[in-house]
């Protein structure tokens, strides 16, 4: 028994180091306040590993995919609506195994305790999940805060931190380590090239009272994949990490290339194409040339995610921004989605 207890004062001494700094960013109170039982329910949470009996939570597209990358998705219970990677996520919802009903955005904590989890992954990004950090630990249930992640580094810290505590550190570490070898390629292959001046838009619209485009500017692992693609966000040097700007001061950027986010808004390109011909847009050099591009569906979503496949994002993105120096021939007005984008990519960070 004392040995037990010895170990469990060790592993409470390390848990507290590694959550203090996954939680970077979230009221002090929320932690100062619940030290002790976030501790406590550490320990438990981490002894329900250690038997086979941990049940995992995830609240974030973003983490499941850690969860997977990390070879936990037998313990993987529950995840939000958005969850729909790796492949094999399907089948163990399909097969009952995993509940994919949880709400993002609006989570509940009575249909999270519901699963029974051992463990809750939160999006420290969704102020309504830093709001029921303290609902879960007061009924037992150990939180985890899983930084947003505004840059490649944090993502990667993330990673190596649940990797930590799961008892994962080498996978953890291979994960990461096959993230930064395909990034550091691309930015070999792109070292040589001219800089390509990209707009990203993350939400477009063409209504004349309220059109505009939410685009990525500095501080954000965004910019940094057009940055390691060979591009240059024309945006970088905002210090709003998502502005909002409008058709105007967008096309006064004169980019040359423009990438849309489908961003699950089910964007029809021809619609997009017609309404951007009798935009400020229209201008641009991107629209001259007929370098606007679209990512759909899980395209999309290596843009969007804080997790283990920024990394194909920089490959994807680097074959668009320099498709000559690959061998590709890119069609004007490009729609990359489910059906091509792995044709541009070398590997599968989580396949």
């Amino acid at each position: 028994m004392s040995t037990l207890l010895k170990n469990r004062k060790a592993l409470a001494a390390v848990l507290i180091a590694v959550i203090a700094v996954s939680i970077t960013g979230v009221a002090a109170y929320a932690w100062v306040n619940t030290q002790r039982s976030t501790q406590q329910n550490y320990v438990v949470a981490l002894l329900f590993f250690k038997t086979g009996q941990m049940r995992i939570v995830s609240q974030a597209p973003s983490i499941t995919e850690i969860v997977f990358g990390l070879g936990l998705e037998d313990y993987l219970v529950g995840c939000t609506e958005y969850c729909d990677y790796p492949p094999k996520l399907t089948e163990l919802i399909a097969a009952g195994r995993v509940n994919n009903e949880l709400s993002w955005w609006n989570p509940s904590t009575e249909a999270i305790v519901a699963l029974s989890p051992t463990i809750v992954l939160l999006d420290s990004g969704v102020g309504a999940q830093v709001q029921i950090y303290n609902s879960l630990i007061s009924q037992g249930i150990a939180a985890f805060l899983v930084s947003k992640g505004n840059s490649i580094n944090e993502i990667e810290t993330s990673i190596l931190q649940l990797g930590s505590f799961f008892e994962r550190s080498s996978k953890a570490q291979e994960l990461v380590n096959a993230m930064e070898t395909k990034i550091d390629t691309i930015e070999g292959n792109v070292s040589g090239q001219t800089k390509v001046d990209v707009l990203f838009c993350v939400w477009i619209s063409f209504d004349q009272t309220y059109g505009g485009v939410y685009t990525c500017g500095n501080n954000t692992f965004l910019s940094e994949i057009v940055n390691k693609s060979g591009g240059l966000n024309v945006y970088y040097d905002s210090v709003d990490p998502w502005p909002f700007v409008t058709l105007a001061d967008a096309a006064s950027k004169n980019p040359d290339v423009i990438i849309i986010s489908d961003h699950s808004a089910l964007l029809d390109p021809n619609e997009i194409r017609t309404q951007m011909a009798d935009s400020p847009l229209n201008t641009t050099d991107a629209y001259k040339n007929g370098d606007v591009y679209f990512t759909q569906q899980q395209a999309d979503n290596l843009f969007m995610r804080a997790g283990p496949r920024v990394a194909e994002a920089v490959e994807l993105l680097a074959h668009l921004l320099h498709p000559s120096l690959f061998g590709d021939t890119i069609p004007d007005w490009f729609v990359v989605n489910n059906t091509n984008y792995q044709d541009f990519l070398s590997s599968l960070i989580l396949e």
